[in-house]
């Protein structure tokens, strides 16, 4: 969206700073391909423990009593 109203502004009134406005959106526009959430490849845990020890693995807060 912000592309295409920089482009009709760069079409209007042509200038530097309505180019800058078009490319500066368009290579933000194209980045969001490029860049992947942390969250999609998902969180795992792994724990280790010695002998006679329990463990707790808790995604969130926790309380042990």
């Amino acid at each position: 969206m912000v592309f295409i109203i920089s482009a009709i502004w760069w079409y209007k009134s042509p200038g530097y700073d309505s180019v800058i406005a078009a490319l500066t959106s368009l290579s933000a526009f194209i980045a969001l391909f490029f860049i992947s959430d942390s969250d999609d490849k998902g969180n795992k845990m792994n724990q280790r423990s010695g002998n006679n020890s329990t463990l707790y693995q808790s995604s969130g807060p926790m309380n042990i009593r």
